[in-house]
């Protein structure tokens, strides 16, 4: 598992991992637009998850991110339950990474390391760490497997999810439109 995730140092912002993305996916860039038209305030949670992973961790020189944004999409597309939309949108897009990244840890070469369930935005613990970045350079930074029953799945997944205020959004249009959005708590 830990041999198809690879680290590849970035300085893109978030707009610049977006950008790309919809350069690469000019196909799926519509839907992305229309996602985004239906549910404006999206884009900032979109944004902080694309801050939360950076475009640094990958999958088999695929940024993880774009892996779990095309994914989303392709399932805001074939979503055809109306107000459910956004809800699935959030967890296409947040299990896909919490899966991929819930039992490995990334560790420096003093010891430190990054897991998914410590809420550290990887862009902060890598991307803008020159000391890290360097020791990936080198060589340095190893990816490992971490095996913990408080690290599963569904943890990861909540703990990314509060990152990017899915929950605050939740609860924002339940109450607004409570017809429209049955989402599960």
């Amino acid at each position: 598992m830990t041999k198809m995730i690879q680290l590849k140092p970035s300085a893109n912002s978030v707009d610049e991992i977006l950008n790309g993305w919809r350069a690469k996916h000019s196909n799926l860039s519509p839907k992305l637009t229309h996602f985004l038209s239906n549910f404006p305030d999206a884009g900032v949670y979109l944004k902080a998850f694309a801050y939360y992973l950076s475009d640094s961790i990958r999958i088999f020189d695929e940024p993880l991110f774009c892996i779990c944004l095309t994914q989303a999409i392709r399932s805001y597309k074939a979503s055809d339950e109306q107000g459910d939309e956004l809800e699935i949108f959030y967890e296409t897009l947040t299990y896909i990474a919490s899966d991929l990244l819930h039992n490995i840890m990334i560790e420096d070469l003093y010891g430190a390391e990054w897991r998914i369930i410590d809420g550290n935005y990887f862009t902060d613990w890598f991307s803008l760490n020159s000391s890290r970045l360097k020791q990936q350079e080198l060589g340095q930074i190893k990816i490992k497997p971490f095996y913990s029953e408080k690290q599963t799945v569904r943890c990861a997944q909540q703990m990314l999810k509060n990152k990017m205020g899915v929950s605050s959004i939740r609860k924002l249009l339940v109450s607004l439109r409570p017809t429209l959005f049955h989402f599960r708590t």
